[in-house]
């Protein structure tokens, strides 16, 4: 099984509410991840996406990438958010919900695995986008944490 379907799966396993929206990572590697989310399931009132669905679709990217790495690192550990911050720039009404997680740097990575091996728990801080018509439409903050 490839990795991003192995994190895929997870998701749908452990975070039942992310099978329920429909999210699917389509890809992880290098560069970053993408996790999306149909519209559908994910509508409000106006016809766009409903906030809650944005929110919980750029948390699940940034966790995802997170499980990724340790995935990678063959490291077994906790994921959780600790902190994050959102600001909405414009109504997303795509078909489909798209959120990319550029992936860290190598230092930054080095950096979360060797705090962790040294104090059983690491934070990291990433960025997740979502796009529209090649504009920011979401920009999510979130700081994860591991620990054993």
């Amino acid at each position: 099984m490839s990795l991003h379907k192995k994190i895929e799966s997870t998701i749908h396993s452990e975070i039942p509410l992310c099978k329920q929206m429909g999210i699917s990572i389509e890809k992880f590697d290098d560069e970053g991840l993408i996790a999306k989310a149909p519209l559908a399931p994910n509508i409000n009132h106006k016809n766009s996406a409903f906030g809650g669905s944005l929110y919980n679709v750029c948390v699940i990217a940034g966790w995802s990438m997170v499980y990724g790495i340790l995935l990678q690192k063959d490291i077994s550990a906790h994921v959780v958010i600790q902190h994050s911050n959102i600001d909405y720039r414009t109504a997303v009404t795509s078909e489909d919900i798209v959120a990319f997680c550029e992936s860290p740097k190598d230092r930054v990575i080095e950096k979360f695995i060797k705090t962790f091996e040294k104090r059983g728990m690491s934070r990291i801080a990433l960025v997740v986008k979502i796009m529209q018509n090649d504009e920011l439409a979401v920009h999510f903050e979130g700081k994860y944490v591991i620990h054993t």
